[in-house]
């Protein structure tokens, strides 16, 4: 998994290189989660423990550095990143550049695979969907985990009456969707799934999973959005705008930061909205379906 996990990497690179400057990381996210869940899809169901590995020991590295990192004790300064075990397992994820986008892209393809028509596509993804969300959800996990210091530094401030978006996000959205995440991805284990009785764990998936969504796309937007405006704190005056949040100079790399940004929370809207609205016409089929039934 590591090894598909750096071919990724390689690929986003070349891609924000030549393709995507400019795309946020959820359409990249999406992407790249699609592109591996459709080349894959045979080994990832008959190999899946191989897929779980690497996301697993990262899961924990993350948990491990999260922790530490929360009482101020810098594990990788103490290790030291020039140690060949740390180079080779942790220096590329660490800064968690694909880690999290496919970690949200998969966990978006899982939800849509839920709501979507069934065509041809989703049916073979939606063979392989509780794999997928093992994968996204440990990913995701891993990166809450390793964000914990920051989402208390970010609690203490709102304790203090300060207020952001990104202070939304960081002390409010995202505990809560680390606490919803955490159940259904135990409980997707097969190990764990098999004590449960089928309707347990369906009532169970049903009442975390979709609010864990609804969650993250929340999360997203106001992350993005919140992102945006730390840029270009007054978004009505743009074209006067000579000095970036930071006080220094606009420059053309905030230029396509905020760019980014804009977009990103518009496609964390967008999503939000058409997953919505998926969910509500299933509903109403699923209706007609029953009265149809009855009569």
């Amino acid at each position: 998994m590591k090894q598909i996990l750096d071919a990724i990497s390689g690929i986003n690179e070349v891609l924000d290189a030549y393709v995507w400057l400019g795309i946020p990381d959820v359409v990249k996210g999406i992407v790249l989660a699609f592109l591996f869940a459709v080349i894959f899809k045979k080994y990832i169901k008959k190999y899946p423990l191989i897929f779980y590995i690497y996301p697993i020991l990262l899961c924990i590295w993350f948990t491990f550095t999260g922790l530490t990192g929360l009482f101020n004790l810098n594990i990788i300064s103490e290790l030291g990143m020039n140690n060949w075990w740390i180079i080779t397992l942790i220096r590329f994820p660490y800064s968690l550049g694909v880690v999290t986008p496919l970690g949200i892209g998969l966990i978006t393809i899982v939800m849509f695979i839920g709501v979507l028509p069934k065509s041809k596509t989703v049916i073979e993804l939606y063979k392989i969907r509780a794999e997928l969300s093992i994968i996204g959800a440990t990913l995701l996990v891993a990166h809450g985990m390793m964000r914990i210091g920051r989402a208390s530094n970010s609690f203490s401030s709102f304790l203090d009456g300060e207020f952001s978006l990104r202070i939304l996000a960081f002390a409010i959205i995202g505990p809560i969707i680390l606490l919803l995440i955490i159940l259904p991805w135990l409980t997707s284990f097969p190990v764990i799934r098999k004590r449960l009785k089928p309707k347990t764990w369906k009532v169970l998936q049903t009442y975390t999973c979709v609010p864990m969504f609804i969650g993250m796309l929340l999360f997203g937007w106001a992350f993005t959005a919140g992102a945006s405006i730390s840029t270009y704190p007054d978004l009505m005056h743009l074209s006067d705008i000579v000095i970036n949040g930071r006080g220094n100079p606009i420059s053309l790399n905030d230029g396509i930061n905020f760019a980014n940004s804009i977009l990103g929370s518009k496609v964390y809207l967008a999503l939000l909205a058409a997953y919505l609205w998926l969910r509500y016409r299933r509903s109403q089929e699923r209706k007609k379906k029953a009265i149809k039934s009855a009569n």
